[in-house]
């Protein structure tokens, strides 16, 4: 399994990708995950300054997450097709120039359903935007992961069900699935889930599930997690998506924990343990964060 840092939580809006890149210098990630909606905004010499510091560093971007900005509504009246199709040709063409493998489909804000939009509306226009995304992304060799977000981000593909459910629908290779161990704790994912959902898997996201997300030592419930994903053949790339004042320490401790876990022989399937003050209430209300 590889390991990667994404950027968009460790690096505040406005300031430099490139400068957040360097933070990671060092620390020992396999790669870095660019938030997408940031990138396709650069222009030429800020893109440029990216690719420099990738290659100084000797890193790859083998992932981007933030596909959407969150003023470009999936859902709804508002939704406006030929500017989502305008965008994501011009943001997947981006990622291809970086070598980007996946792009996750989290993207709070953008899938939001507005107000009075039936459920089965909003669904179904999420169904025919990945299905517009399919063969962009098949061209460029993407794969587009859907990521479940809990209800409190968002209001629309909330558990990791929902989110494969989808995935068959659109029956497309290149759009696949991502867990997240934060989405997991807070949603109730069971073990059940996640196994009946293994094959679509294609990337995954971890951080502590408290409160303030943060890049820690993770509890002991996490081993049961990344056997889970272990024990059913997972092996492609784990990112940490998490909030952090010193990256070079907490996120050297979590890397250390990973390979650690990894090392070992998985367990058999058990329930993974939700840790005190980690699940929300399913009747919270959504959220909306980017992401």
């Amino acid at each position: 399994m590889r390991f990667g840092c994404c950027l968009n939580m460790i690096v505040p809006p406005g300031a430099s990708l490139a400068d957040g890149l360097r933070r990671l210098q060092g620390i020992g990630f396999d790669y870095a995950e660019l938030p997408l909606a940031r990138l396709a905004a650069l222009d030429e010499a800020g893109l440029g300054e990216v690719e420099s510091a990738l290659r100084d560093l000797g890193l790859r971007c083998e992932a981007c997450n933030d596909f959407l900005p969150p003023d470009l509504a999936l859902c709804g009246p508002g939704a406006d097709v030929p500017r989502i199709r305008a965008y994501v040709r011009h943001a997947l063409e981006r990622a291809a120039r970086l070598q980007v493998a996946v792009v996750v489909f989290g993207s709070a804000g953008a899938r939001m359903a507005p107000p009075g939009c039936p459920p089965g509306a909003a669904h179904a226009q999420l169904a025919a935007f990945l299905a517009d995304c399919a063969p962009v992304a098949d061209r460029l060799g993407i794969t587009i992961a859907i990521e479940p977000l809990n209800r409190r981000e968002c209001n629309q593909l909330t558990t990791v069900a929902a989110a494969a459910a989808l995935c068959r629908q659109v029956a497309h290779p290149r759009i696949q699935l991502l867990v997240d161990y934060f989405h997991v704790m807070r949603t109730g994912d069971t073990t059940a889930d996640i196994a009946a959902a293994q094959q679509l898997i294609r990337h995954v996201h971890a951080s502590h599930p408290g409160e303030r997300r943060c890049v820690t030592r993770p509890d002991g419930d996490f081993t049961a997690f990344v056997d889970l994903l272990r024990a059913g053949g997972y092996d492609q790339r784990l990112s940490l998506e998490a909030y952090a004042d010193e990256i070079n320490v907490d996120g050297a401790l979590m890397l250390a924990e990973l390979h650690r876990l990894c090392a070992r022989t998985p367990s058999p399937a058990q329930a993974i343990p939700v840790p005190a003050g980690a699940r929300l209430a399913r009747s919270s209300g959504p959220r909306s964060e980017q992401r």
